[in-house]
């Protein structure tokens, strides 16, 4: 199985669980694709329409999101609940090695994109929910 991992923009093509935590543990240390307060996006993708993706910050947790194969739906954490930096990287190595990710664990909702666009922009339009979600925890954040 491929597997393909996008950190900010920079791609890892069939990262091991080493790649996978460094890939986390260097965040916030360049120039992200988000341009924010250390605001970063990791998408682990195993093929289209199925991935994971986590959106936030490496000090105040990450918003996940993940996509089960079918194009049209993508379940997301609560933002008021972001999971921490070490546990988002052991959901993303064990989703990597195809074994149970602890997805049980956390409260999801079901995020629906249904028309007849295109799956890059259906893409577009859920990275752009995600970034909008973070951009409410960290004002939420601030208060």
């Amino acid at each position: 199985m491929a597997l393909t991992l996008n950190v900010d923009g920079k791609i890892i093509e069939n990262p091991s669980a080493t790649d996978i935590a460094c890939a986390f543990e260097t965040l916030g240390r360049g120039a992200g694709f988000l341009r924010g307060p250390g605001l970063s996006l990791i998408i682990l993708a195993r093929r289209e329409a199925e991935e994971i993706m986590a959106a936030g910050t490496h000090d105040e947790g990450f918003v996940l999101t993940y996509q089960d194969g079918h194009p049209e739906y993508n379940y997301s954490t609560d933002i008021h609940q972001p999971i921490p930096l070490a546990e988002t990287v052991k959901v993303f190595q064990s989703y990597a090695r195809n074994e149970d990710w602890g997805q049980a664990k956390f409260k999801w909702a079901r995020l629906v994109l249904k028309d007849k666009t295109s799956s890059i922009i259906k893409r577009l339009l859920l990275i752009g929910v995600v970034a909008y979600i973070v951009y409410c925890f960290i004002k939420i954040l601030a208060k």
